[in-house]
């Protein structure tokens, strides 16, 4: 996996055989950056989820609670069907 950043500099100075070791070098790491993106923004939209129906149980408005997840009170709906489907 690639161990350091290297300057375009350096990169253009790499042989064609350095360059492609390096490119497929990239592939895991991309990849993993991916899957990390991603597991964060599930993290963030479960812990809105848990957030609206804390709100939910100490009976605040929809327009609250929307602001303060920062989403639409549409988009709070949605969630709320969805989950107690």
């Amino acid at each position: 996996m690639v161990k350091r950043k290297f300057t375009l500099q350096e990169l253009a100075d790499l042989t064609t055989e350095e360059r492609l070791l390096y490119q497929d070098d990239l592939i895991p790491y991309r990849e993993l950056l991916c899957v990390l993106d991603t597991s964060f923004k599930e993290g963030q939209k479960q812990e809105k989820i848990a957030i609206i129906f804390r709100c939910l149980e100490i009976n605040l408005k929809l327009e609250i609670i929307a602001d303060i997840v920062r989403l639409s009170v549409g988009e709070v709906k949605q969630i709320i069907e969805k989950q107690q489907k």
